[in-house]
């Protein structure tokens, strides 16, 4: 069982989202330096700037109600119920749960840009399973994209403008745009790179990890998997929660993907360091994965850990393997479904 420690109102802004006792070194604390994290700093030694104040508050979510949807047409309340109900489920994983089904619905509510996009994806998600007119529901969903495109223009928060990226991401993949899709893969990957904003960083910045892989898995075959920007990690020397075991996880799955797919396009560079880079990352996360001190007992520690073993044996596998295309795909899309099963039992 891990240590509970009171909670520290003087420490950095990056530790204090996370919920974890800061050591509070200047001018970058330990505890995000060890996990590979960037510190944010110290909440009292920094000038407020109006202007991040206004954007944090616009983007935090909002108690949903009921009159709010009532005033909507019937078509868009169908959508929005449908996305809710199905769509945002199908999309979470054991990590993504809240974005999907909680930060993107309630932000709908207060920004139209992201209330045209989402009833885009339940327009076209649904007509993608067979249970709705083509024809209207396409004319739909892209009447209602064409609008969020054009909202996107007049917008000049960054984090907003990342969120609204991931969701045109599922559109073009719906649209079967996957290049365009890629395109905005690239963009937002870039612009999260560069991003410092805490709010981002908190609830942005795992899904785009975790976005890394997507196109190089279910995109064309000529994607140029090594012109795909990737955020930069620091190995940690300590995992403090499971959270940390995580993020290292999707940074190796990301490496081994890339190297995979690579490979297959033969492009022609030397794998063995990167080969003994990976592995070398394996057995480090294993290590740390047995010193972590968590709740074993819980239902969520326990799915997490199937979830993350199961990324782990498969890393060792494609690294030990040459498997061809079709098969490297079959074995990723059995994982993806392995996982997806684990966030059910999370998420009840």
């Amino acid at each position: 069982m891990r240590q509970v420690h009171c909670k520290v109102k003087t420490g950095c802004l990056t530790c204090k989202i996370r919920r974890v006792k800061c050591d509070e070194k200047k001018p970058a604390c330990r505890r995000c330096t060890s996990t590979g994290r960037k510190c944010d700093g110290y909440a009292l030694m920094q000038k407020i700037n109006p202007r991040d104040v206004a954007q944090s508050r616009m983007l935090l979510p909002r108690v949903s109600t009921l009159d709010s949807q009532a005033l909507l047409p019937v078509e868009e309340r169908r959508a929005l119920g449908y996305f809710h109900s199905v769509i945002s489920p199908r999309l979470s994983s054991a990590r993504d749960g809240y974005f999907w089904t909680h930060l993107v619905m309630q932000l709908s509510e207060s920004e139209a840009v992201v209330k045209h996009t989402i009833l885009s994806i339940s327009s076209l998600f649904e007509s993608s399973e067979g249970k709705s007119v083509a024809p209207y529901t396409e004319r739909f969903a892209l009447q209602h994209y064409t609008q969020a495109i054009q909202r996107l223009k007049t917008i000049h928060s960054e984090p907003l403008v990342l969120l609204v990226c991931i969701l045109f991401i599922c559109v073009e993949y719906l649209l079967a745009n996957n290049k365009i899709a890629l395109q905005h893969c690239q963009h937002g990957l870039a612009i999260m790179e560069k991003c410092s904003n805490p709010w981002a960083r908190r609830y942005l910045m795992p899904v785009f990890r975790r976005m890394t892989a997507v196109p190089m898995l279910f995109g064309p075959e000529d994607i140029e998997s090594e012109s795909m920007p990737a955020l930069t990690y620091m190995i940690p020397t300590k995992f403090y929660c499971m959270e940390d075991a995580q993020y290292m996880m999707d940074d190796i799955f990301n490496r081994v993907v890339r190297l995979c797919h690579m490979r297959h396009r033969g492009v022609v560079f030397d794998m063995t360091e990167e080969y003994n880079t990976v592995g070398t990352h394996l057995q480090t996360w294993q290590t740390l994965f047995e010193k972590l001190q968590v709740d074993t007992t819980s239902l969520l520690y326990q799915a997490q850990e199937r979830s993350l073993f199961m990324r782990l044996k498969l890393s060792y596998l494609e690294l030990s393997a040459d498997f061809r295309h079709e098969e490297h795909m079959g074995t990723f899309r059995q994982l993806r479904t392995c996982i997806y099963a684990n966030a059910i039992l999370y998420n009840t």
